[in-house]
Parts: structure tokens; C-alpha cells; sequence
């Protein structure tokens, strides 16, 4: 039974009773909505995931939950803040990571900075001040530093969004991804400016290189065949042969081979989606749904020319536009 044909006999925010037959998960308390909902992985739909799959990722998560958590810190991103004080360079006196969980790696790569930690889960801030960093249990949407920001690191920020953004000072700088569409929200802020991204180098899989060339082929769209088969995957975005998989089940397999053979995935993908976008009633930003006779599935946008969702953007502000509001109210 998949996700779907379950929650389908039970009531929004309720869950049913195992099955007697269930005797493995019969002393297990059943997974919520909210549960099942954190146990899909992005692109996945839920008609699609088996019920037995959803039960083993809640019962790994509850696992996760339950045992005490402690910092960690990634080679990656320690790798990249580096980078970025190279390339920059800055050398901020605060460093502020708001929506933090466990993540220590700002900590390792502004050593000679003070660095601030803010999460709402209690465990993770626990776990930070227990390895002797500084960290505050806190909603992140309205917590106040007592200092201006030089340095705001915003990654997966979920219900954080970039409301932190306005304690960053002018000719600061905000360090973020764009798996919650967070870089797409800061490109639309008028106080900061796009200057580069920190993405994988096509000469080792490990090197990172600083791009600051044509940032704004970072949102535009893949044009042709050739760019969307080279394109690296992005959370969130389609790929070329997921592509050719979702326009096999709309279009047929001998209709298919004919829009591969003249190259035409990218445009008839592009089209399809457009399409569903106006009939559309799923709310979250990137996604639509697609709907005709049986066919049911979720359609993902087409990948940037540039970058993906995972690499981190780097934005700096340029103005304060409350400050000039004020300023001109004075006046």
C-alpha cells in the first residue's frame, strides 16, 4: 500500500492504527502527518513511496532523534568558507548561522572569529555549547545580535528564510544555498548583490573554485539538449534522463525517440511544464502538478545554465535602504 491510498482513509492530521497483520510495527507508534511528510525525499511523490519504506525512515529518524546529538562539521564547507576568506577577502569580527542544527564547520574556518549560533531544537544547541561553542536557543526570525553582522550563513534555513539578512552591515556579506530557494529570495533583495558562487571545479571532484563570471545565468533557464545532458544534478531541479522517463509516460516510447533523436527534450519538457504550471493548484515554488487521464506526478523545473542548488552563493550589501528610509523621513 503506498503513502497515498492510506492517508487516503483517514483525516488531515491523523494517522490510523497499524493493521493487525503489521505485527513488526504493532507496538510502534504510527507515523504522523508531519512525519510522513519529512520522511519524502525532494523530487519523490507520495503515491509512489511503499507504506513499509515510510515506516523504516520515521523509525531511523526516531533512532536519530532519540540518542544525544553532537556537532559535526563538513570537509566541504570548511573548504569553501576558506576559499571565500581568500578570495574576498574578509575577515569578519561575527560570524552568524542562524537555523544551525549541529553544523560546527563555521567554527573551523573563521578560527580568529567570534562565531553565533542559533537554532530553535534544543538538542542541537546543547550539543554546540557542550563542544564550547556559543549558541542560543532561539527563533531565528527574531533574534537580535549585539553586534552588526560581517559574515551571515543561511543553508537549508527552512521557516528562517532570510529574515536575518537585515542584520548583516553594509559591505557584509551573507553565505547561502539555494535548496529552500534562499539565494533566489537574497537576489531579490535590493540591499545585496550577487558577486560570485563557490562551486565544484571540473578538474577534481573536491576542488572548489570562486566563479564570479555571469551571475545571472544562475537562474536562467538550460536552452538546448546539449547543456541540459552536462548539467551537474540539483536538488529540486530535472534532469536529463528523469526528462526523457516522465516524457515517456506522457508522450509514448515511439514518440519519445523522435524528440531525443532531433534533440528537442529540453523544449518539449519546457513546454509540458509551462502547461501544467497554468492548471496547477500545488502551492510550493518551483513545482507543479501534472494531471491528465491516470497520469499524476509532480514535474520539476529545468536546471540552470549555471551552479545548482547546493553551492553557495555569496551576496554582499551594497545599501541599507530602512537606514536611507529614515533618513529621508528626518529630512
Amino acid at each position: 500500500m503506498t503513502v497515498c491510498e492510506e492517508c487516503a482513509k483517514i483525516k488531515p492530521g491523523e494517522w490510523s492504527e497499524p493493521d493487525s497483520a503489521d505485527e513488526d510495527v504493532e507496538e510502534e507508534k504510527p507515523p504522523t502527518a508531519i512525519e510522513i511528510m519529512r520522511a519524502l525525499k525532494p523530487g519523490e511523490s507520495k503515491g509512489t513511496v511503499p507504506m513499509d519504506e515510510i515506516r523504516r525512515r520515521v523509525r531511523d529518524f526516531r533512532e536519530k532523534q532519540s540518542a544525544e546529538l553532537k556537532t559535526e562539521t563538513s570537509a566541504d564547507l570548511i573548504a569553501a568558507y576558506t576559499l571565500l576568506k581568500r578570495e574576498l577577502p574578509v575577515h569578519p569580527a561575527l560570524v552568524y548561522y542562524p537555523s544551525s542544527a549541529t553544523d560546527a564547520s563555521p567554527s573551523q574556518a573563521f578560527a580568529d572569529s567570534r562565531v553565533v549560533y542559533v537554532d530553535l531544537d534544543k538538542k542541537s544547541v546543547s550539543a554546540l555549547k557542550k563542544a564550547g561553542f556559543e549558541a542560543y536557543e532561539a527563533d531565528a526570525t527574531k533574534y537580535q545580535t549585539d553586534q552588526p553582522v560581517d559574515v551571515l550563513i543561511l543553508l537549508n534555513p527552512g521557516g528562517t528564510d532570510v529574515a536575518p539578512a537585515n542584520l548583516v552591515r553594509v559591505n557584509g556579506y551573507v553565505f547561502c544555498n539555494d535548496y529552500h530557494r534562499t539565494a533566489t529570495a537574497m537576489r531579490n533583495n535590493p540591499d545585496f548583490c550577487l558577486i560570485g558562487i563557490v562551486l565544484k571545479s571540473q578538474r577534481a571532484e573536491r576542488d572548489q573554485v570562486f566563479d564570479r563570471e555571469d551571475p545571472d545565468r544562475y537562474w536562467q533557464e538550460i536552452d538546448n539538449d546539449e547543456e541540459f545532458r552536462r548539467t551537474p544534478f540539483s536538488w529540486g531541479m530535472q534532469n536529463y534522463n528523469g526528462a526523457i522517463k516522465i516524457l515517456t509516460e506522457i508522450l509514448g516510447k515511439e514518440k519519445i525517440l523522435e524528440i531525443v533523436k532531433q534533440g528537442q527534450v529540453a523544449a518539449t519538457y519546457r513546454e509540458i511544464f509551462e502547461q501544467a504550471k497554468m492548471n496547477s493548484q500545488f502551492g510550493e515554488e518551483g513545482l507543479v502538478n501534472y494531471k491528465k487521464d491516470s497520469l499524476d506526478f509532480m514535474l520539476l523545473p529545468l536546471p540552470r545554465q549555471k551552479g545548482s542548488t547546493d553551492d553557495i552563493f555569496v551576496f554582499q550589501r551594497v545599501k541599507d535602504t530602512r537606514e536611507e528610509s529614515e533618513n529621508n523621513i528626518l529630512k
